[in-house]
C-alpha cells in the first residue's frame, strides 16, 4: 500500500512514500516496534494513537530534511509571487483570488486586489538558459511547469530558500525576499534568480546572475523568460502591450506565452492579436483585442568565458493603472516590459484604468530606461547691464533656453516658446528683446518618449529710457529798504517722470556740492545760488543727464 502525507514546510508539496520502506526504517523500528509489542494496544487505544502521531512527525521531519530546497511566496505588501525552487512561478497554497480568478495558487498577485496573474489557468511561466554555440558545446536547462513538465537540465544546489522572512504582510507568505539557485549544462553555469523588494513598491525585483563555473567559454549564451497572461475581472481574455526599444540584448519578442521556457526551441508565436514578433527598433505591440495570449523575451549575451559572471533583472508586479506601472518602471530604470491589461466586462475594450495592470520588465539588458518623467526647461536671461534687484533690465535681453532630461538614455526632441500669448514657435537658437515693454514668454519641452513638459511663464521686464525730471520755480519775493519789491530766490520743485519702470529716486545739488535726495521742494538763495543741478534714476537703473540750471549765465538745461 502507499500512505501520502500532504505537507507545507516552507513549500507546497506531495510526497508519496511506499509502505514497505517505512516499515524498514529505523523510525518506524522505534515506533511502531513499540506498539507492536505492546500486550495492550487494544486496552489502551490512547497510547496507541499517540505513538502513531510521533511516527508520523518524525517520518514528515525527516522527509523535509532530505529535500535540498523548497517552493516559497514572499510578499512586499503590495505584490505577492509564488516561486518554486529553480526560480519559475506558480505555487500552491495562497488565499482564494478574485472569483473570476478563483485559484489558491500564486504566481504573480497584486494584493490589493487579490488579482492573480499568472496561475489561473496553465501554469505557463517560466525560464531557461542556454548555450547555442556548437563550438563550445550546445546545452539547456529550463523550468516551466505547464509546457516543459517541470525543470529540465537544471540541478538545484543548496543556497536555495528564503533570504528574509521580514517585511511580509499575507499570512501565507514565508518572507519578503527569495533566491533560487541552480546549475545547468552538466555544472558549466550556475543560474542565480534572486527575488528581492525593488525602488518601487509596485516591483519585485530579480537580479539574475549566471556564471560559468567551467573550465571552458560559453560561446553563445542565450535566455528566455516566458508566461502567459491570465488576467481578471475576464480572465483568459486580456490585452497586452510590449515594449523592446532599442534594448540590443534582446533577440526577439513574441506575443506567445505558451512556449517552452527553452531558449533552443521555437519562439513561436501562435498566439497574439494579431501573433507578433518583436526585434530592437519594433514599435510597441498593443494587442489589437481581447484574447488569451501573454510574452516571451529572448536573449542573447554573447560569449561568457570560464569564471565570468553576465548579471542583468527582471521585474515583476502590478499597479492600479497603466500610468502607475510606467511609474514604477521608471522609478527601476527598466528597459524592456510587458503589461498585462485587463479587458473591460462591459465593453471589451482595454481598462487601461485599473482595476490592476500586470507588469513584467527587464532592466540592464542594453536599452534606454523607460521614461515617464518630463524634461525640464530652463529660461536664462542674459544682458550687457545685469538686471535689477526688481527684475528690470535696462539693455537689450537675450533668451536662453536649456532643457533636459532627468533619465540617463533619454533624450529632449523639441522645445516650443510663445511671446505674449501669440503662436507656439520651435526654439532652436536664442532671441533677444530690445523694445522697451514688458514680455511674457510661455515655454516647455517634450521629449523622445513623449513625456510633455508643464508649461512655465517668466515675465522679463525692459526699459532702456532714462527718466526725465521737470522743474518748477516759485519766486520768493522780499522788499527792501527803500520799498522796492526783489526776488530773494525761489521755492524748487522737483517732477521726475518715467513711463515704464517708474521712478526710483531724485538726486540735486547746489553750487557743485554733495547730492541730496529729492524729497519735498526746497528754497535756494539769490544772492548765493550759481548753479543748481539735478537727475532721476529709474526702477531700470537708467540714469538721467543731469540738468543745470546756471543763475549766474541764465541757462537753464532742465525742461518745465
Amino acid at each position: 500500500m502507499k500512505v501520502i502525507f500532504k505537507m507545507r514546510l516552507k513549500i507546497h508539496f506531495v510526497t508519496i512514500v511506499n509502505y514497505d520502506t517505512i516499515r524498514t526504517s529505523d523510525s518506524y523500528r522505534k515506533v511502531f516496534g513499540q506498539v507492536e509489542r505492546s500486550k495492550g494496544m487494544r486496552r489502551n487505544r490512547r497510547k496507541a494513537v499517540k505513538t502513531i502521531v510521533s511516527l508520523v512527525a518524525i517520518l514528515v521531519l525527516s522527509i523535509a530534511m532530505a529535500l535540498p530546497a523548497y517552493a516559497a511566496i514572499i510578499d512586499n505588501g503590495t505584490v505577492q509571487l509564488g516561486i518554486n525552487p529553480e526560480g519559475h512561478f506558480n505555487v500552491e497554497g495562497g488565499t482564494e483570488s478574485l472569483p473570476s480568478d478563483s485559484t489558491t495558487a500564486v504566481g504573480l498577485r497584486y494584493i490589493p486586489t487579490n488579482g492573480e496573474a499568472t496561475a489561473p489557468g496553465c501554469f505557463c511561466e517560466g525560464w531557461g538558459v542556454a548555450n547555442a554555440d556548437a563550438a563550445t558545446g550546445i546545452f539547456a536547462g529550463f523550468a516551466n511547469i505547464a509546457t516543459d513538465g517541470g525543470a529540465k537540465g537544471l540541478v538545484l544546489l543548496p543556497e536555495t530558500g528564503v533570504t528574509d522572512t521580514a517585511d511580509k504582510t499575507k499570512e501565507e507568505s514565508e518572507g519578503s525576499a527569495f533566491k533560487s539557485v541552480v546549475s545547468a549544462g552538466g555544472g558549466r553555469l550556475k543560474v542565480t534568480h534572486h527575488y528581492k523588494p525593488s525602488a518601487s513598491p509596485n516591483l519585485y525585483e530579480v537580479e539574475i546572475t549566471v556564471e560559468n563555473t567551467g573550465k571552458r567559454p560559453i560561446g553563445d549564451l542565450r535566455y528566455r523568460r516566458v508566461m502567459d497572461w491570465d488576467i481578471a475581472p475576464v480572465t483568459f481574455s486580456e490585452f497586452v502591450e510590449i515594449h523592446v526599444g532599442e534594448a540590443s540584448n534582446v533577440i526577439l519578442a513574441t506575443t506567445d506565452g505558451f512556449q517552452s521556457a527553452n531558449p533552443l526551441s521555437s519562439p513561436g508565436p501562435n498566439i497574439g492579436t494579431p501573433p507578433t514578433t518583436l526585434h530592437p527598433g519594433s514599435p510597441d505591440y498593443v494587442a489589437r483585442s481581447a484574447s488569451d495570449q501573454g510574452s516571451l523575451f529572448d536573449f542573447g549575451f554573447g560569449e561568457l568565458k570560464a569564471g565570468e559572471k553576465k548579471t542583468f533583472k527582471t521585474y515583476y508586479g502590478a499597479a492600479e493603472n497603466r500610468k502607475e506601472a510606467l511609474n514604477a518602471l521608471s522609478a527601476v530604470g527598466a528597459e524592456v516590459y510587458s503589461f498585462g491589461i485587463p479587458s473591460d466586462p462591459a465593453t471589451g475594450a482595454p481598462s487601461l484604468n485599473g482595476p490592476h495592470i500586470f507588469i513584467f520588465a527587464f532592466g540592464e539588458v542594453g536599452g534606454d530606461s523607460v521614461d515617464t518623467i518630463a524634461p525640464t526647461t530652463t529660461l536664462v536671461a542674459s544682458s550687457a547691464k545685469p538686471a535689477q534687484a526688481n527684475g528690470w533690465f535696462s539693455s537689450d535681453i537675450t533668451v536662453t533656453l536649456n532643457a533636459v532630461d532627468k533619465l540617463p538614455g533619454s533624450k529632449v526632441d523639441k522645445t516650443y516658446y510663445r511671446i505674449d500669448g501669440g503662436a507656439w514657435k520651435e526654439y532652436s537658437a536664442p532671441f533677444q528683446f530690445s523694445s522697451d515693454k514688458n514680455y511674457k514668454v510661455d515655454y516647455y519641452s517634450k521629449d523622445l518618449a513623449g513625456n510633455i513638459e508643464l508649461e512655465k511663464s517668466t515675465t522679463l521686464k525692459l526699459d532702456k529710457t532714462s527718466p526725465v525730471t521737470r522743474y518748477g520755480l516759485q519766486k520768493i519775493e522780499a522788499v527792501n529798504k527803500k520799498g522796492t519789491t526783489y526776488i530773494a530766490g525761489f521755492k524748487v520743485t522737483l517732477k521726475p517722470e518715467d513711463q515704464l519702470s517708474g521712478v526710483s529716486h531724485t538726486f540735486y545739488r547746489i553750487n557743485g556740492g554733495g547730492w541730496t535726495a529729492y524729497t519735498d521742494p526746497f528754497e535756494i538763495s539769490a544772492n548765493n545760488t550759481r548753479t543748481l543741478e539735478y537727475y532721476t534714476v529709474d526702477n531700470a537703473g537708467n540714469v538721467e543727464i543731469s540738468n543745470v540750471m546756471d543763475f549766474v549765465n541764465g541757462t537753464f538745461t532742465g525742461a518745465k
